[in-house]
């Protein structure tokens, strides 16, 4: 009895065609569309989920105690429990699902209210009922670590230690070079040693000092001639180079100032060759010195005959010798406490290169190290050391060109002589620049003279004389050279005939060393 009084005291179900006017039923009507659509966006189109289990909606006008809130249900419903936010109830068809309270209240006439909050609560029981696998969070993803800041690798050094490293590298730099990058200076810094490298293709010198450095391996190519003309007007003190690889550049930091220079990759730098197996000597730097200051001056210029634009050393084991010609005149040195172990050896040194050479040649005397390849040779000095590719090229056999007969011969003061001839070739030809030897007894008169002009010059000099009488001229500036070139005190000139080569050498050679000096004689006026 009380069970059928609590079921017939049961809510009886509110049907909406009582409640509601023609209109609003038409407005009711209307507004499931959109309902269901909210349904569909809160909770991952959970309404059309539910349509294709089989499950139909539908609004439910307010039950008793409310206005103005329609709810919406799933199934048949023959039952309003308002507190139930999802549930299944009894029915004479079996189960089915319904949606009541405020999950989605409707408010009248025809706007729908849909909250986000119940959207939740909404979804997770439609989910139970239908028995869906919870769906899992979306991971967040941790945010990415701060970038560190780009600290770009460095290197410090002097910058007047800098600056005279670079100085003797400078001359190597061609001034219109073929590859772009042979402007620049190669920069390698590895285990706090930089390496600077100069090249033409044909000579290379690379060096080395110690710097502090925050990166076991960098390299970079930098101009050359706007680096070496930035660290003239700084101040000598420390100077810090930020290098970026990538972009080619590196900014130079002083003390009161910042400088950026822009390079180029060191990956396109040329290789520079690598000593093999070669023979292999040593030669006292102030030997290469008095050698070079011997034969420069007489390297040829003419590019027609490449052999003569070097200079040309032969090796011994018991000596070295060092040829130039520029086919007027030819200088002989050779060192006899100097040799190179094995066969006899020919290899002709670039004019440049020979150049280069002097002028990284330290002031003191210090063992240069030389190994002599086949198509390069190579001079290492301390940290210093230059390459230079040979001249591919026969050279001229110049032991048939020096008379071996000279039966007149003059001694005379090298000093007295070569003021002499200074001073008479001032009024010489100066497109010839002749002047005119004049040998009898023990006297020497040395005349110049420029027909173009009238003027002329004459000087007489005591000599020691054994021979004939003559008369001989020599290019002044080519005399000049050769005696400027000699350091003693007095010097032998050795002829034949006026029209022959005369051979010029020291009055007395050292024990261990041999110069000849040979130059071309003019043709005079007064005989044919």
């Amino acid at each position: 009895m009380t069970a059928q009084k609590r079921k017939g005291a049961a809510v009886a179900k509110p049907k909406l065609s009582d409640r509601l006017s023609p209109e609003d039923k038409l407005a009711f009507q209307e507004l499931l569309p959109v309902a269901l659509q909210e349904i569909n966006t809160h909770c991952a189109g959970l309404a059309d989920k539910l349509q294709a289990s089989g499950i139909t909606f539908s609004l439910i006008a307010p039950h008793a105690g409310e206005t103005g809130t329609l709810y919406v249900t799933a199934g048949n419903y023959n039952t309003f429990a308002p507190n139930v936010r999802f549930g299944m109830g009894p029915s004479g068809e079996g189960q089915r699902a319904f949606f009541s309270g405020s999950d989605f209240p409707v408010q009248t006439p025809a706007t729908l209210d849909a909250r986000p909050e119940y959207a939740a609560l909404f979804e997770s029981n439609a989910r139970t009922w239908l028995k869906l696998p919870t769906p899992q969070p979306t991971p967040i993803p941790a945010p990415a670590p701060a970038a560190a800041p780009l600290v770009m690798p460095k290197f410090i050094v002097s910058s007047s230690a800098l600056l005279k490293t670079l100085q003797p590298l400078a001359a190597v730099i061609p001034g219109n070079p073929v590859v772009p990058v042979l402007s620049n200076f190669l920069f390698e810094v590895a285990k706090g040693t930089l390496q600077i490298t100069a090249s033409d293709l044909e000579t290379s010198i690379t060096t080395s000092l110690p710097v502090e450095s925050s990166k076991n391996e960098l390299r970079i190519c930098l101009p050359s001639r706007l680096l070496l003309n930035l660290l003239k007007q700084l101040p000598d003190q420390p100077i810090t180079f930020d290098v970026d690889e990538e972009q080619h550049h590196a900014q130079v930091n002083s003390a009161n100032g910042r400088y950026k220079l822009t390079g180029e990759h060191a990956a396109d730098y040329p290789k520079v060759p690598v000593p093999g197996p070669f023979s292999s000597m040593e030669i006292p730097s102030s030997t290469l010195a008095r050698a070079y200051s011997k034969t420069n001056f007489a390297i040829s210029t003419d590019e027609l005959r490449p052999a003569m634009t070097g200079v040309l050393v032969e090796l011994e084991p018991g000596s070295v010798t060092f040829v130039a010609t520029d086919g007027h005149r030819l200088l002989r040195f050779r060192r006899l406490d100097v040799g190179c172990p094995g066969a006899i050896k020919r290899a002709i040194v670039p004019g440049k290169a020979w150049k280069m050479l002097k002028a990284t040649l330290p002031a003191e005397t210090t063992p240069v190290r030389v190994k002599w390849g086949t198509s390069n040779a190579f001079f290492e000095m301390g940290t210093l050391r230059l390459v230079c590719r040979l001249i591919d090229e026969r050279y001229p056999d110049y032991e048939n060109v020096i008379p071996l007969s000279n039966p007149n011969k003059l001694l005379i003061s090298r000093p007295e002589l070569l003021r002499a001839s200074q001073r008479c070739a001032l009024m010489s030809n100066k497109t010839t620049h002749q002047i005119r030897l004049s040998l009898a007894g023990a006297e020497l008169t040395l005349a110049a003279d420029d027909l173009d002009y009238g003027n002329e010059a004459r000087e007489t000099l005591a000599c020691q004389y054994d021979g004939e009488n003559m008369d001989i001229g020599f290019n002044a500036d080519f005399l000049h050279q050769m005696l400027g070139a000699l350091d003693n005190e007095e010097v032998s000139l050795s002829m034949s005939t006026p029209s022959r080569a005369g051979l010029l050498e020291p009055a007395q050679q050292d024990e261990q060393e041999n110069v000849l000096m040979l130059v071309m004689p003019v043709m005079l006026n007064n005989y044919v």
